[in-house]
């Protein structure tokens, strides 16, 4: 009885596993695989840039075009969405598919996709408004009424 229920439990898990481990979108294109991918990727790079922006070294090298070290002074701020993207690449097109997505991605892409998005902080009239915001002081002003 010990032992038919250890196999039965065996043959289950087992089971589970495979539903589990197997793509869940077989049937889908390459084109809707990179549909139901770029929000994925465009949230990470959305997190990576502004934690590039909140990070005042990374500012820097990014404003010196070393991308990589920018991203690297960030620290792991953008680790779980980036984990999400790895792991929703894996479920689109197979295991282990998505931390190679991702290495050739940041080699590749990220410099350019973080310029993008940063050029309009490093546009003159914005670091001029960044560097004197700490200077003005608000001041109430009483209503008309």
């Amino acid at each position: 009885m010990v032992r038919l229920s250890l196999i039965y439990g065996g043959l289950l898990c087992a089971e589970v596993a495979a539903v589990l481990l197997r793509p869940a979108t077989p049937d889908m294109t390459d084109a809707q695989k990179r549909t139901a991918h770029r929000p994925y990727v465009a949230a990470s790079i959305d997190c990576l840039a502004r934690a590039v922006l909140e990070t005042p070294a990374a500012l820097q090298r990014a404003r010196e075009g070393a991308w990589m070290e920018a991203v690297r002074l960030t620290g792991r701020h953008c680790d779980p969405v980036v984990g999400r993207m790895i792991f929703a690449h894996d479920a689109l097109y197979g295991a282990q598919t998505g931390r190679a997505f991702w290495r050739e991605a940041s080699a590749a892409d990220l410099p350019k996709a973080l310029a993008g998005r940063l050029r309009p902080a490093f546009e003159p009239s914005v670091v001029e408004a960044g560097q004197q915001a700490p200077t003005q002081i608000a001041r109430a002003e009483p209503s008309s009424r």
